[in-house]
């Protein structure tokens, strides 16, 4: 993290993948050790509901040619 700068050091997650297709499944940081991330695309069931509110982090690296998604949305120019 902060690669090339006096403050560049390594992250603390781990990333898990599948060991047949290489495919991402989950992200596991021992710093909230009651947390898995699953990576959005390895949920295949049962079906989720669509959010009532988009999140929207990192603006502040968002080209302004990119448009944010319609509807009601949290909107944040870093991490929340």
């Amino acid at each position: 993290m902060d690669r090339d700068t006096p403050e560049e050091h390594l992250a603390s997650s781990e990333r898990n993948f599948c060991s047949k297709c290489s495919s991402m499944l989950w992200l596991y940081d021992s710093q909230w050790p009651e947390l898995i991330h699953p990576f959005a695309s390895a949920i295949d069931s049962p079906e989720l509901k669509v959010p009532e509110t988009m999140v929207c982090v990192k603006l502040d690296s968002k080209p302004a040619y990119v448009r944010l998604p319609e509807g009601p949305k949290e909107v944040y120019d870093n991490y929340g």
